[in-house]
């Protein structure tokens, strides 16, 4: 089979697709991409898989012939990466020649048929969506990073009659934005991987949740496993009742006197400080080794705030993700502090104690 392929789209479908290639494989084959060349079709599907996530994109080609064939991922990124041309060439036959004016490099190529497949849901409409990326954006910081029990590595996907929620916590902060909805009841927790491709998609997704299996459709299919531990009952975190207790300020000022107050924190004594005193906001730290800070926040002040404390890379990180210019913290002494700005909803829980976590 001989092809060509433009350069420039199958470099950004290959680094797309290479997000799912893992970089210490159990097995050699999953460190390849699949390329599937249909004559007539003008274009090429590319898919990689871990497993546990797969991803399938197209790229527009011409070719001679039908052809599959696996190519290492990397070795075949960097190549076109480099590429100076505008059309890549591409010849498979018991190996892959890959060139273009003044370069050519050939590759050894595996079995197509050990490439591993995974298999869709079985059942379940595809329900279009608007904005799930930027939704995803506002709430995957909030997921724990880390493999543990209740599902917190992934984010939850909650479907009612009308609105889908999406929800992710670590334990100690909880983020969930509303979409429109109209697939039904359904949950399921999305892995951090797919989610990671998820966000880098734009416009319209079709959602299909199944028993163990996701899809999502877009100008890129992604197929993942679901998270089988079960996920926390969100919706109690969040209180029945707002506080009425409330502090404005805004999106540029919340940031800047927090990072300046957290300039006197440490591994050991992470907390930052939030107390009234004759009417003005104050945000304190303090450390033995690092020594003390006292930042002044202009904020609107609505009731009677408690002196609270919060780990101030959650809070960063919830207000960063709010919409809106402003942002106000709902404030209540002992329980979640709570963000609310349209759809997206934030709880973060205090620190208790001399900079310990709760």
């Amino acid at each position: 089979m001989h092809g060509s392929i433009a350069r420039e789209e199958f470099s950004s479908v290959l680094r797309l697709v290479g997000k799912v290639v893992p970089h210490n494989p159990t097995r050699p084959v999953l460190s390849n991409v699949r390329l599937t060349f249909r004559q007539g079709m003008q274009s090429a599907r590319v898919e990689a898989t871990d497993l546990e996530t797969a991803i399938c994109a197209t790229v527009g080609a011409q070719c001679d012939a039908d052809a599959v064939v696996l190519i290492n991922a990397a070795r075949l990124t960097a190549i076109v990466g480099q590429c100076p041309e505008d059309v890549i060439q591409i010849e498979t036959d018991d190996v892959a020649i890959v060139s273009y004016s003044g370069a050519r490099y050939v590759l050894p190529l595996d079995n197509p048929a050990g490439f591993p497949e995974l298999a869709p849901p079985e059942s379940g409409e595809s329900i279009p969506v608007q904005g799930l990326t930027e939704a995803l954006r506002r709430v995957v910081f909030a997921a724990t990073k880390e493999h543990c029990r209740y599902g917190f590595d992934g984010v939850l996907f909650d479907g009612g009659k009308e609105v889908l929620y999406l929800v992710a916590t670590d334990g100690r902060r909880m983020a969930t934005v509303s979409l429109p909805w109209t697939g039904g009841k359904l949950s399921g927790i999305v892995p951090l991987r797919a989610i990671s491709l998820l966000t880098t998609l734009d416009g319209e997704i079709g959602v299909t949740i199944g028993e163990t299996v996701a899809q999502f459709q877009n100008h890129a299919m992604i197929i993942c496993r679901l998270v089988e531990d079960r996920f926390p009952d969100w919706a109690d975190v969040l209180p029945k009742k707002p506080s009425e207790n409330i502090l404005t300020a805004t999106r540029s000022d919340w940031p800047s006197a927090i990072k300046r107050a957290a300039l006197m924190t440490t591994p050991e004594s992470t907390a930052v400080h939030l107390a009234i005193e004759d009417g003005a906001v104050w945000l304190s730290a303090q450390s033995p080794e690092a020594g003390t800070a006292r930042v002044q926040l202009e904020a609107e002040i609505i009731g009677e705030i408690p002196k609270v404390a919060y780990n101030p890379t959650y809070l960063l990180e919830g207000i960063a993700a709010a919409p809106s210019e402003t942002v106000s913290l709902q404030i209540a002494a002992r329980r979640a502090t709570v963000i609310e700005d349209g759809a997206y909803r934030y709880a973060v829980m205090p620190v208790i104690g001399p900079g310990e976590d709760e």
